[in-house]
């Protein structure tokens, strides 16, 4: 998320509504928000409350969203946000993948639980599923053998977009 929005200029988050934040982006493709607040380097929704659904349900439904929204995880990778998003706004569904996972978090330190990263997994392919079922815009990404930048750039250019703006 950090290099896809890397070409804005990110505040400080603000309460968009309820339990929703968001960090606001200027610049690069136009203003806009990434969801969710930055913990450490870690830009993410993880840091929104459990029970953040009906407050972003509603956000997506105002007649004022900005014109990019980035957004990332489980907080908000469910089916009511992602499909009144998509009946709003132009929307892409990113599956990220990597053989080399586990490595990756051992690497890091992760000691997450080996059941729970299955579930998400599980989940994060369901959402993906229906999104194309469903007619939303949908990218599965393999990034085994490639890096953040790499990553951000797939994905602008599969909304045809140049690759020093960002819109997602």
């Amino acid at each position: 998320m950090n290099a896809l929005s890397s070409h804005y200029r990110v505040g400080e988050a603000i309460r968009l509504r309820g339990q929703l934040w968001g960090e606001p982006l200027e610049g690069g493709a136009g203003s806009g928000v990434r969801l969710g607040r930055t913990r450490g380097t870690f830009s993410g929704t993880d840091a929104l409350g459990m029970s953040v659904n009906p407050d972003a349900v509603a956000w997506a439904a105002e007649d004022d969203l900005p014109s990019v929204i980035l957004g990332e995880g489980a907080r908000l990778a469910n089916e009511k946000f992602l499909f009144t998003l998509g009946m709003r706004c132009k929307t892409l569904v990113v599956l990220l993948t990597a053989e080399n996972a586990a490595q990756r978090r051992r690497e890091r330190g992760s000691d997450q639980n080996p059941t729970w990263i299955k579930g998400r997994a599980t989940a994060s392919f369901r959402m993906f599923e229906k999104a194309v079922t469903n007619g939303i815009p949908a990218l599965p990404v393999d990034t085994t053998n490639i890096g953040p930048t790499a990553i951000a750039d797939i994905i602008r250019e599969a909304i045809d977009l140049p690759m020093d703006e960002a819109s997602v």
